[in-house]
């Protein structure tokens, strides 16, 4: 199965963008193995 992954953004406070990569259908997180949507790039 393929894995779809989009970057995104995200308006924040003070005129700032946040950008993740949104994943469809949901992948396992790293660190919990919970399914998620989205990995926040922290740039």
């Amino acid at each position: 199965m393929t894995t779809k992954v989009t970057l995104r953004q995200k308006k924040i406070s003070k005129g700032r963008q946040s950008l993740y990569l949104d994943f469809y259908p949901a992948i396992p997180h790293p660190e919990t193995g919970e399914p998620t949507r989205r990995e926040f790039l922290g740039l």
